[in-house]
């Protein structure tokens, strides 16, 4: 079977890395996979780039419809309304199977899913496939049944940008071949829940790793190679981007319960550290910490579980 893996990109950042793992898997298994990207990190020969010159203005020209939404709440929500020419590739590649991973930035148009003409198996890595356009709801359930008046927008108006997103999707995706996966119980709950797949094949399929990478190290040797500390308690929190990071990361959450240990005499015994964003970036917090960066790789990030 021949599969092609339709991402944004190969391993740059998490939903990237769990596709680009699951190609890996499938290669290792004598499977005929591929990836089709718009950003290729890695030197893997699998993985072809879309060299459009659409491909490469969407990302900008993506997000023009929220300049209606002034007031919007600073969230990812893709409208996904730029034109591409995926289909046509698509086509040269002639796959068996395209596993739709994580598109968004403007790299695939909804329209375009039924221009496909094969069967799709789409690995969810938030919500936006059931939504009018955010990627996580929070506490808004407006998907469940239709998008508008969108919270997320700080619209008042049911027929706002979210409806019509919603409405693209019901109306492009009505008669495509698709099978979900979801890699969590409640993300697939979710999805069930959801007016755009409640009656779609739903499964669920946790993320694969590499057993040969995650693997036990000793903590250690792990710390001394990282360069922390060897006699503190070290608490890891990973930031996806600024210093808090995205606010689903729970900064908001850990910065109160490290205050806390501080008041209780603790502050020379922890030191924090953190992985994902910029090691420019400081933490309000008055605790040493330790940024160390992004990493593009299992290995490292191995490492960093064990220290």
């Amino acid at each position: 079977m021949k599969i092609l893996h339709l991402a944004t990109a190969d391993i740059e950042g998490g939903a990237a890395r769990a596709a680009y793992r699951l190609h890996q898997g499938l290669r290792h298994l004598g499977v005929n996979s591929q990836m089709l990207v718009r950003g290729k990190s890695s030197v893997d020969s699998k993985v072809m780039v879309e060299r459009n010159m659409l491909t490469k203005v969407s990302p900008i020209l993506s997000t023009l419809p929220l300049k209606r939404y002034p007031g919007s709440e600073p969230i990812l929500f893709s409208s996904q309304w730029f034109p591409d020419t995926l289909a046509s590739r698509v086509a040269e590649i002639k796959p068996d199977v395209v596993n739709l991973q994580w598109i968004r930035n403007g790299f695939l148009q909804i329209e375009t899913l039924a221009k496909l003409k094969i069967p799709l198996v789409w690995t969810l890595h938030d919500m936006w496939a059931f939504t009018g356009g955010c990627h996580y709801a929070t506490n808004c359930n407006k998907y469940q049944h239709h998008c508008g008046a969108c919270p997320s927008l700080k619209s008042d108006r049911q027929q706002d940008l979210s409806r019509r997103i919603w409405q693209r999707k019901a109306k492009a995706w009505r008669e495509i071949d698709l099978t979900v996966v979801s890699p969590s119980k409640w993300l697939a709950e979710c999805a069930k829940k959801s007016s755009l797949f409640k009656d779609r094949k739903i499964e669920v399929i946790p993320h694969g790793l590499d057993l040969t990478s995650y693997q036990a190290i000793n903590q250690q040797q792990a710390r001394q190679i990282l360069h922390l500390p060897a006699d503190k308690q070290l608490i890891l929190f990973g930031s996806s981007t600024g210093a808090g990071g995205e606010y689903r990361k729970g900064f908001h959450l850990l910065k109160p319960a490290l205050l806390n240990l501080i008041q209780s005499g603790w502050q020379e015994q922890i030191e924090l550290v953190v992985f994902g964003g910029s090691k420019t970036n400081k933490l309000d917090i008055p605790l040493k910490t330790h940024h160390l960066g992004q990493f593009k790789d299992d290995i490292s990030l191995a490492l960093v579980y064990a220290a």
